[in-house]
């Protein structure tokens, strides 16, 4: 009788011991979920942006386009045409095609903040045998003069002046 008490004294205590550290596990693995799940709804979604956020990255896309312009026309002055590619910044593409032609003049071929299907980058000097070219992005604050399609021309398709 005594022995079957001990064991069942032992049985009882791994049990416990079973139960405790299962628990623990448990706890610890909804502890994760919960961060990262916390982690998931911090994270803004783009719909969400304020006001500044967007014009802050529609200052960056036009300083982009500002810089990738310079490029093109110094491109321009050393061949006497603009890269005859089609590219925009979704493409894996972009990257290879434009710094193989702009390589010598951009240390970085900048990609839109967002670079997704709605926002990228696009540069089309496929047109006119190289001798102009229309590079352009969206932008998305909507209350931007310069929007929603920002675009700058270069060669002789640029126009007298921007709407």
């Amino acid at each position: 009788m005594q022995k079957k008490a001990i064991i069942l004294i032992i049985l009882v205590f791994i049990s416990i011991i079973g139960v405790g550290i299962g628990s623990y596990y448990i706890g610890k693995k909804h502890e994760l979920s919960l961060q990262k799940n916390k982690q998931i709804l911090l994270e803004k979604p783009v719909f969400l942006a304020t006001l500044e956020e967007m014009q802050t990255r529609d200052t960056k896309r036009k300083n982009d386009l500002a810089i990738i312009q310079q490029a093109l026309e110094a491109y321009y002055r050393q061949y006497g045409n603009y890269p005859y590619i089609l590219a925009n910044s979704t493409d894996s593409l972009w990257r290879r095609n434009l710094k193989e032609e702009l390589g010598d003049y951009l240390e970085e071929i900048p990609v839109d903040p967002i670079n997704n299907k709605v926002y990228y980058y696009l540069y089309d000097g496929s047109l006119d045998r190289g001798q102009s070219y229309v590079l352009s992005t969206f932008l998305e604050n909507p209350t931007d003069p310069e929007g929603p399609n920002y675009t700058v021309y270069g060669g002789y398709r640029a126009p007298a002046h921007k709407k």
